[in-house]
Formats: C-alpha cells, structure tokens, sequence
C-alpha cells in the first residue's frame, strides 16, 4: 500500500494541524478510531493539561462533525462543577471521566460527594 501525502487526502485541516503538533512533539497519548464511516480521534498535550476530540460521524443523507477542546481543571470544585453538569445531561461516567480529565472512579466519588452535599439527587 504506497502513502499518499497529506495535501492530496481529503484530510481535514485540524487532523492535518494535529498531526504536525504529533510529530512536534506537543501531543501524546493519541487515539484514533475509524468504524463504519464515523471517525473519533482523542489526544492530549504533552503536559497532560489539555485534551482534543474531534468526531464525525456518517448517516445516510447526514454528516456531523463535533470538536471539542477541554482544559483539566484547575481545582476539585471546578471538576465537580463539569461533573454534575455531565451528569444532568445524562452522560455515562466513563464519558464524564473523558471530558473532565480525570478517572471513572473519581467521576463516582465526585458524583458521591455531590449527592451527599445536596447538590445531586
């Protein structure tokens, strides 16, 4: 199978930007998945502070693209802010941990601790 540079894919340009941060050196912890037509692409900065997801997922007759940026957060009361507000949107635990940078098992003591503060039902 003969590589095809990238400018004559039909590579999205953040992939393109990604892939050059990789090769820099500024990104680790890369994951990528392609199944079925929908493409999901995880990674995080060098120093751990900052992750990327970028999605896009194929239907019939739709196309969705979704990316978001999340910073780690900077304190225990910031990470159970983002907790509880994943959680209210019915979000699982293991995708909570994704998106606050933290484990499933804190996202279950995080989510504890607000129920026991009131502030989770």
């Amino acid at each position: 199978m003969n590589n095809i540079p990238i400018k004559q894919a039909k590579v999205p340009q953040e992939v393109i930007k990604t892939i050059q941060m990789i090769e820099s050196g500024n990104l680790g912890n890369v994951k990528m998945n392609y199944e079925n037509g929908n493409f999901e692409f995880h990674a995080e900065s060098s120093d751990g502070q900052e992750k990327i997801i970028i999605k896009k997922q194929h239907i019939p007759g739709i196309i969705s693209e979704n990316k978001i940026s999340v910073q780690k957060p900077n304190s225990i009361e910031e990470r159970r802010e983002r907790v509880l507000h994943f959680h209210k949107e019915g979000l699982s635990q293991t995708k909570i941990a994704d998106l606050t940078m933290t484990s499933q098992k804190t996202v279950s003591n995080d989510i504890k601790s607000l129920k026991d503060t009131g502030k989770l039902k």
